[in-house]
């Protein structure tokens, strides 16, 4: 009498995270990228990948989710959506838990929790294009210290920084630093030296 072996079930664990749409069955290759084994000793052709399309988060998207033959290598996926980067994967028998593409060995039925850090955006400027430069915008991981520097142009006097983040008692300074909570945007004030002056006279 023929019997069915137990196949073993992979589920992403998503306590805080809200899904945006089920997973439904069809095929899809999530990015020519490889499965790291170099430094498993499993080839690319054992591993196995999902027949799931994926499932769509806030954070980002997952693959992998299914159910697998024991002691099969099962391929798991992360993509991130804009303004998050993928920090680590938490769960058992995985191969790389810091690659965002990777496999685990299915010894038993298995949660895999992915982890991501929040990417905010800095933006700084001076008010007037021609009155200097300012250095230091980019994206952040939350809690991050970034620095802000600014290099007035001859004739122009640098007045201050504004914006969300700013120290009072440091905003005349020409570098400062503050702390990535959120979206920054930040401007450099400047004045015209040579205006006051024809001004003046």
């Amino acid at each position: 009498m023929k019997t069915n072996k137990p196949r073993y079930t992979i589920r992403f664990f998503l306590q805080g995270t809200v899904a945006l749409s089920f997973v439904f069955f069809g095929s899809l290759k999530v990015s020519a990228q490889e499965v790291p084994t170099a430094e498993t000793g499993i080839s690319e052709e054992d591993i196995q990948q999902s027949r799931n399309r994926g499932l769509e988060t806030w954070e980002g998207s997952l693959f992998g989710q299914d159910s697998y033959k024991p002691d099969s290598y099962a391929q798991i996926e992360v993509v991130p959506n804009p303004g998050f980067e993928f920090e680590k994967w938490e769960g058992p028998n995985i191969a790389n838990p810091t690659e965002a593409k990777t496999f685990v060995t299915m010894a038993v039925h298995t949660n895999i929790k992915p982890h991501y850090r929040r990417i905010w955006n800095v933006i700084a400027a001076p008010d007037n294009k021609e009155a200097g430069k300012v250095k230091g915008s980019g994206d952040f991981p939350d809690g991050s210290d970034v620095t802000l520097t600014v290099e007035p142009n001859e004739g122009f006097k640098f007045l201050g920084w504004e914006g969300n983040g700013i120290n009072e008692e440091e905003k005349e300074e020409l570098m400062i630093t503050i702390t990535v909570d959120g979206d920054h945007d930040i401007v450099a004030r400047f004045e015209n030296e040579n205006q006051n002056e024809s001004g003046g006279g």
